[in-house]
This record gives C-alpha cells, structure tokens and sequence, in this order.
C-alpha cells in the first residue's frame, strides 16, 4: 500500500512525497521520494509531528488497534497539520466494533453485523446461550487477527485453553455467522455529500474458519450493485466524520442475496487500492489530494483486476 501510494502521489506535478520507513527494511522502493528514518518508536512520532506540520497535508497508513491510527491522526492536527483522512473521533469509532454497532443501531436504515461482548473469561458453561455458530474477534482488531468461526460451546471453551497470537489482542466481541458472499467497496470521500464510489470488489478469504484476506478480484460479478451502492450511501452519510480512502466489508446472504450487511468500516488505505489504481484510467491519488472533488466521474477500465495481499 505505502509503494502504491507514493508512486501515486509523486506522478502529480509539484508533489514532494515525504515516507517514513524504517531502515531495517532497506532502501525504499519508490525513486524520487524523499525519506526518513526513526530509530525507535518514540522517534518516529517525533519526526510524524515535524513533517506533517511542515507538509501540506499527512496520510497515516496504520491498523486501528492499540489507537495506532487515532493517535496519529491527533498527533498530526495537535500540530497544526491536515489530515488526509476521517477525524479522530471517527477513526476512534470505526475502530471498536462494539461502539461502532451501537452507533449504527440508531440508524434503522443500515443492515449491519450485530457486535456483542463475550463473557470476561469465556467457557462452555459461560456461553452455551450464544446463538451458535458465531465469529468471534477482538473489539480492536484488524486484518482479521485472532478472528476465529465457533460452532459450539465446547469449540469455544477449547480455544481459550491455547494462548492467542498476539496474546496482546485476544477475542473478546462475538457475531452471529452469516453465510454469505464477501465484497467490499471503496469511497472517496470529499466532504459531506461529495464522493465517489468505487467498483464492487469481490474478497477472497481462507475457508479454514479464520476469514484471512487473500486478495480480490474487482469489479465482482453477478452482484446487486444498486444495493450495495445503497448500503454505502446510507453508512457515509450517517457518519459525517469520515474523509478520504474508506474501505467497506459488505457481506451478501446467501438467503437474502439483495440485502447486503455492513461487517466493517475500513478508514484508511486497504489493500483493494492496489487494484482499484490499475483499474482507474486516471491518478486515484490526485482526485484524492484535490481540495475540490472533480466534476467527472472515474472513467474504469472494463478488464477485471485480480490483486493478493503480496
């Protein structure tokens, strides 16, 4: 994702890309961009809040977990920057499950995945009234760490007999299973009213219980795109707060193929936009850093796009 959107970003005349990029890793793959180098943690924030206030304007590309996201992005406008990106506040939503599921259970309009809190230590006994089979995963996480589809109470009780990894985001939220299609949207999101929505993608996940993201395929095909477009729609404009690259994980029952359900809200660069950017006939990264959304709408390619998360 860093390569892409730096590569992006310094096609647009007159951009000057700043990355910070540990060293360990070697040189940055991407010619003509500037870059520096923290030597540990304390230091890469330090130099995050020196060139995003000199810059005009910061991209954090961070998982919400441990509020690596929201941190950032408050370090940023704590010093004077500008976000590419949602506000902290949203960021901060978008990034508990169980907040943000009782956030959209106001809206009676947005079909979404119900998100519950697990017994604080989860057991057979303590659990045999969940509505079996359910997904757990932790409120906090990401990339789908720790996510695990239970079947019963035994299969749970014997899961939190082994250590997690990382032991540090254990699950601790439950969804009942919906058998379905996984896709996922994109938006580009201006300012309230204004954005853009991007071909449906289809998601391929492991079938091993663990719903790993391989990669897609966009645009999927055989798909309700006026209710998924729909779904989106409704979800931007209930959360006002959010700017920029957002990600939507849509789930299509394979009972009721015509009403997609929100799984979750992604406020930040995904990996989909290494196709999404193939696909475009244009920069997605200039429609992005315009101040003002453009009047025409993204003209895609018509050949499909297949991506892995490598």
């Amino acid at each position: 994702m860093l390569r892409a959107i730096a590569e992006d970003f310094c096609r647009i005349p007159d951009c000057v890309v700043t990355v910070s990029w540990d060293a360990r890793l070697g040189t940055f793959p991407v010619e003509g961009v500037r870059v520096v180098s923290p030597a540990t943690p304390a230091e890469e924030l330090e130099l995050l809040t020196r060139e995003s206030a000199a810059a005009d304007a910061a991209l954090m590309i961070a998982p919400e977990f441990h509020d690596l996201l929201t941190s950032r992005a408050e370090a940023v406008l704590r010093n004077g920057g500008r976000l590419l990106g949602s506000d902290p506040a949203t960021l901060r939503l978008c990034g508990d499950k169980l907040a943000l599921s009782r956030h959209l259970g106001q809206a009676s309009e947005v079909a979404h995945l119900r998100t519950e809190l697990l017994p604080p230590a989860p057991s057979a006994d303590g659990c045999a009234a969940l509505p079996f089979p359910v997904v757990i995963k932790p409120r906090f996480g990401a990339g789908s760490t720790n996510t695990f589809l239970i079947r019963d109470a035994v299969q749970l009780d014997q899961l939190f007999s082994e250590p997690f990894d990382p032991p540090d985001l254990p699950p601790d939220t439950w969804q009942s299973y919906v058998s379905g299609r996984p896709l996922s949207i994109a938006a580009l999101v201006h300012g309230p009213g204004m954005f853009d929505l991007f071909p449906v993608g289809e998601q391929r996940l492991t079938d091993d219980g663990r719903f790993q993201y391989r990669g897609g395929i966009i645009p999927a095909r055989n798909v309700d795109t006026a209710a998924l477009e729909g779904l989106v729609r409704r979800v931007i404009g209930f959360l006002p707060g959010l700017r920029g690259y957002i990600g939507f994980d849509v789930l299509v029952p394979d009972r009721a193929p015509h009403h997609p359900v929100l799984v979750e809200i992604n406020p930040r660069l995904t990996t989909s936009y290494l196709g999404y950017r193939r696909l475009a006939k244009e920069n997605l990264a200039a429609r992005w850093l315009s101040s003002n959304r453009p009047k025409a709408a993204i003209d895609w390619r018509s050949i499909p796009v297949q991506f892995t998360v490598e």
